[in-house]
């Protein structure tokens, strides 16, 4: 079955100013083996529809700077036959009357609310011509085999059978989802205390749009209903609303930072007692050839040899630095992540670990 979906490698890109709904729709979309792109905002995709000729393009219609009709507008006009190739398939998570007719007259074919469903994405690529096989693979894309994993999850403030429903054909991927939330979350928290503090709503509304659906997508529902109340204040220009319940909204997002962090901190000890213990010299070659790969654009490489040393029994100040340049290749910091493995190589050679 592989190779019947290889045989047409469509060229896909994901416009989504949140990493983890672009990390959510990559995810469902690598099921059909496409050719996968992303962009954080309206001006990157611009310039990839200029240099590559997408077939299909999803944009999220919420982002800072410019937004999803903004730049499928900009691209139609000014990226010439690679503008006008695509099919382009809106996502948003606010469905609102008109919205779809509001798209389809602005440069768009379709559109997706978030969180995605899978079904609701297998729907749209047949429509479009970008699934084509018969109803027995359809059944296996949509349903696949649910990972018995799941029934071991425990987070406060996390809807199991939500979670279940959105990544239950793999825990592990759902774990990695859950890593990246609370990295990014981390740089969300401080940018929703500054847009607050200069009261900047415009901005702080895009961003709790944002954090509305990523919720969601890992099974806050709780949380994702409070980001949901600030958004329709903001987009309401209710500043009194959103000062009273700011404190509200930051306590709970904290909370359940904190609670994701501890499960993943338990997880991350269960797996290193049962580690292979790793020899300094082993150590070091494999983080020399780590460097190789991220001063050569290999960022992705880099990130499975790092996270392969991760699971070995290593000293606790060596997995911690490990973990920081994890974090920063998985936030696309890669200038960030090889200045740290410099550092930690250096450490390791002159016996400083």
């Amino acid at each position: 079955m592989e190779n019947m979906f290889a045989a047409k490698a469509y060229k896909v890109l994901v416009v989504d100013d949140n990493l983890i709904n672009r990390e959510v729709a990559k995810d469902f979309l690598s099921t059909y083996h496409f050719q996968l792109w992303e962009a954080e905002g309206g001006f990157q995709a611009i310039d990839l529809v200029k240099g590559i000729k997408f077939d299909l393009i999803f944009m999220d219609l919420m982002m800072p700077d410019m937004d999803g009709i903004q730049a499928v507008e900009k691209i139609r006009r000014e990226c010439g036959g690679n503008g006008k190739n695509p099919v382009i398939v809106g996502l948003t998570a606010n469905e609102t009357e008109g919205l779809k007719e509001k798209f389809l007259t602005s440069g768009f074919q379709d559109f997706l609310t978030k969180p995605l469903h899978r079904e609701q994405l297998n729907q749209v690529l047949s429509q479009w011509g970008f699934w084509e096989f018969g109803e027995e693979f359809q059944e296996d894309v949509l349903q696949g085999e649910a990972d018995p994993g799941f029934s071991e999850l425990h987070i406060p403030g996390i809807d199991r059978d939500l979670a279940q429903e959105y990544h239950g054909d793999s825990l592990e991927d759902y774990q990695e989802l859950l890593k990246l939330y609370v990295l990014d979350g981390k740089r969300k928290k401080e940018l929703l205390e500054q847009l607050f503090a200069d009261k900047n709503f415009r901005k702080y509304e895009v961003e709790v749009h944002g954090l509305k659906s990523a919720s969601a997508n890992i099974g806050a529902l709780e949380l994702s209903k409070l980001f949901l109340e600030q958004e329709r204040a903001a987009e309401r220009g209710d500043g009194e609303l959103i000062s009273r319940n700011f404190p509200e909204l930051l306590a709970a997002y904290e909370k359940q930072l904190e609670r994701i962090q501890n499960y993943l901190k338990t997880l991350e000890e269960e797996r290193g007692q049962g580690g292979i213990p790793l020899s300094r010299d082993t150590l070091i070659t494999e983080l020399k050839a780590a460097l190789e790969q991220v001063f050569n654009f290999r960022s992705r490489e880099c990130l499975k040899k790092i996270e392969n040393l991760l699971r070995c029994n290593v000293l606790e100040d060596v997995r911690e630095r490990l973990t920081e340049i994890e974090e920063q290749l998985k936030l696309y910091e890669d200038s960030r992540a090889e200045q740290l493995l410099q550092e930690l190589l250096d450490c390791l050679v002159e016996e400083e670990l």
